[in-house]
């Protein structure tokens, strides 16, 4: 938000007597500096933003607060806990602009889903990358911490591991950072803006975010190992 401030000066004239001139000269304002470009930290933020939605489950007793992405103007990203038991679900862009819903899917393995808009999105991501990231790439999540404004946070890809704890259906990335409730389904994105990954857990004890891979998410956008969400 700026706020404008006007300033009044007044001129007063004294006929007949004139104050000498101070001792001291008048101090005098620095230049402003200029404004420089944008820092890479603030576009990233801008950008990816633009296409992560914030994701409202009402189910039969709970409110669920996640995030998602648009993959395309109709197919929004998150996670399958996210709209897990939906009795109604509510997409809101950055800027507190609702977008109608559809329908949804859930993955039968990783925790991905689909949400199907009965609109278009006014931004899409500039697409996910050919295949998942390499280890010690740096990578960022986008998305909204506790439902509130979207937020930025940075790591590298630390491991690739496969283990039923974590998910029983496959291998998931690792990456270092931070992440907090609400994050779940955020866009995880390489330096070049590109999708690598998908946000849906942390791990306190090692302090570890855990994501689904890009390749987890192809064969769910070709239709493959989806169902439908089923209301509480």
């Amino acid at each position: 938000m700026r706020r404008a401030v006007t300033l009044l000066v007044a001129a007063l004239a004294l006929a007949g007597c004139v104050n000498p001139p101070p001792a001291t000269p008048p101090i005098v304002a620095p230049r402003p500096t200029d404004v420089g470009p944008e820092n890479t930290n603030a576009s990233r933020l801008r950008e990816v933003r633009a296409y992560t939605v914030r994701i409202r489950n009402l189910t039969c007793g709970n409110l669920l607060l996640g995030t998602g992405w648009a993959i395309n103007r109709r197919t929004i990203v998150t996670n399958r806990h996210v709209i897990a038991s939906a009795r109604r679900l509510e997409v809101e862009t950055w800027d507190g602009r609702s977008l109608a819903v559809a329908s949804a899917e859930q993955a039968i393995g990783p925790d991905l889903a689909i949400i199907h808009l009965a609109e278009d999105a006014p931004v899409v991501a500039p697409g996910i990358t050919s295949g998942d990231p390499k280890l010690q790439t740096p990578v960022h999540l986008i998305g909204y911490p506790f439902g509130r404004v979207p937020n930025q946070y940075t790591g590298v890809v630390v491991q690739y591991v496969k283990k039923r704890v974590l998910d029983p259906s496959g291998t998931v990335m690792l990456m270092s950072g931070n992440a907090f409730p609400g994050n779940s389904g955020s866009p995880v994105v390489n330096d070049r803006g590109r999708v690598v990954g998908v946000t849906y857990a942390y791990q306190p004890a090692t302090g570890r975010i855990i994501a689904e891979p890009v390749s987890r998410l192809r064969p769910l956008l070709k239709g493959t190992g989806l169902t439908p969400v089923v209301p509480c």
